[in-house]
């Protein structure tokens, strides 16, 4: 057989032109972190291997919408080839090139989706941001997403307010995202009356007056909430109409997540996630106080969400935290986000009650107010080590709370660490009353996340599943993401754990490291 026969026999000749540019956009370097000269010239050489790839991507325009920003030469060639499709385009103003924002402002007129990252007291910055203003002047028919966040140097907010002349003619705006800065929503109020996703930091109660209190189609918020001051107007209670509302996500105090929670006028069936932002307690006689209101608060939000009085007390969900972020502002544009198939109305979710305690916190406060024997679902974030404490005295928070989720089914632990102390404690017994009796002996399903599991954090939780094999109380299923780890240790997992361990890849270079 000769070469030219072999060639037209080759299983990739077989593909489609849709299956083939499918493929095509998998390979595009559209996420920051991939934004090096090694996978920006592998997208680019795609078009050069043969004559049907060239025409392949040449023809469609959907494979240079993420445009990335390498230098002016390739962004030109980027623009061209998209003709007239909708742009994502992410602009980080310390990083990327002048000259490249500038040739974005001929462009944001068929730009869907604007990412713009901010330094404002810094010298690139401060050149890259008048070219900035000038896109934010024009009139952007198809912008449906756009997220800003300006910053100082050090990540302290900017918290200034937007100027009136900017955003002038949003029609399609679907989802913001405001970080680090304000917007002033009388001004702007006929820029936002179809938003579906509101994601904002420094919000503050008087914002809810006018546009923010009758949003129709808003399905999805997220807000970091300022403390009012003792003069500030409050909303009156049902005044917020969201009849689509399926998601609420608030970083607060007690006090203000009272506030506004009363003042939302939502469907029950909300999956609701509160970031406790505890206030500094430095007189003990106020500690009672503070919990008087936090347990106030949780109970209400559980029985607002709960369908049955056997579920009237149970928190469902629990994360604890070391990470200082906000709420969830993480908004990654999915790589086909302008071709996605129509699908049906997905079903309604699970309504779910979710608190975050985001550590050092006063856990035995946590304790006194939590309802804990009813939490299903935890997850631990270790990724900063923990400064834990139980009033005064330094102690685990494992310690404390293992032995009071009896009713766990689901334990999510991230670690980006050699060990972990919840899979430590998990492994030693500790706190049991009896050698063989198991911490958390409910538990069925367990994700591990950011661990070197080739230290000591992997010998834990073989102990772990090997404990619970042998008392007939086996895991079903266990899920690793993101982990150094060798093929040998999944193997030894697996043979504790009733369905096959689930994970993404293995670190071959650690495991020529241990050999």
């Amino acid at each position: 057989m000769d070469i030219l026969a072999i060639r037209l026999q080759a299983p990739i000749r077989s593909l489609t032109d849709d299956v083939l540019l499918e493929i095509f956009m998998q390979c595009k370097p559209f996420r920051s972190n991939d934004n090096i000269p090694l996978h920006i010239t592998a997208w680019l050489a795609i078009p050069r291997v043969c004559r049907r790839w060239r025409a392949l991507c040449l023809s469609s325009a959907l494979y240079w919408t993420h445009v990335i920003m390498p230098n002016p030469t390739y962004l030109k060639t980027i623009l061209e080839r998209a003709c007239q499709a909708p742009l994502v385009l992410k602009i980080d103003t310390e990083v990327d090139d002048v000259d490249c924002i500038a040739l974005l402002e001929g462009h944001i007129y068929h730009t869907r989706y604007l990412n713009i990252a901010s330094t404002t007291d810094s010298h690139p910055s401060l050149r890259a941001f008048e070219h900035i203003k000038r896109m934010l002047q024009q009139p952007m028919p198809q912008m449906r997403g756009l997220h800003l966040r300006f910053h100082s140097v050090g990540g302290r907010p900017f918290i200034q307010t937007l100027p009136d002349d900017l955003l002038p003619s949003l029609p399609a705006l679907r989802l913001i995202d405001i970080r680090g800065i304000r917007i002033d929503w009388i001004a702007n109020k006929g820029v936002f009356g179809h938003l579906t996703s509101l994601h904002l930091e420094h919000f503050q109660f008087p914002d809810l007056r006018e546009v923010l209190a009758n949003m129709p189609s808003l399905r999805e918020v997220a807000v970091v909430i300022c403390d009012p001051l003792p003069d500030t107007w409050l909303p009156p209670p049902k005044s917020l109409i969201w009849p689509k509302l399926e998601s609420l996500e608030f970083l607060c105090s007690p006090r203000s997540a009272r506030i506004f929670c009363d003042a939302i006028a939502a469907p029950d069936a909300v999956r609701l996630t509160w970031r406790v932002r505890e206030p500094p307690i430095q007189d003990p006689e106020t500690i009672p106080q503070h919990e008087a209101l936090l347990r106030e608060v949780l109970c209400t939000f559980i029985l607002k969400c709960s369908h049955s009085a056997m579920n009237a007390r149970r928190l469902p969900a629990l994360t604890l935290t070391t990470q200082r972020n906000t709420v969830s502002f993480d908004w990654f544009e999915d790589i086909r986000i302008h071709d996605l198939p129509k699908r049906g109305q997905d079903p309604p979710a699970p309504c779910v009650v979710s608190i975050v305690f985001t550590l050092p916190f006063h856990l035995s406060s946590a304790l006194r107010t939590m309802p804990l024997d009813g939490v299903q679902s935890l997850c631990v974030d270790e990724r900063v080590p923990w400064r834990a404490y139980s009033d005064s005295l330094p102690i685990l928070p494992s310690l404390l709370l293992l032995p009071f989720l009896r009713d766990l089914r689901v334990l999510v632990l991230r670690a980006q660490q050699k060990d972990s102390s919840i899979l430590k404690v998990m492994a030693a017994n500790d706190g049991a009353d009896t050698p063989d009796e198991l911490l958390l002996p409910q538990l069925k399903h367990l994700v591990i996340e950011h661990m070197d599991l080739l230290m000591a954090c992997g010998d834990d939780l073989l102990d772990y599943v090997k404990r619970r094999a042998r008392t007939h109380q086996w895991l079903t299923t266990l899920t690793i993401r993101m982990c150094i780890m060798s093929s040998h240790k999944v193997a030894e997992l697996d043979t504790y754990v009733r369905q096959p361990v689930s994970w993404d890849y293995i670190s071959m270079a650690n495991v020529r490291r241990v050999v």
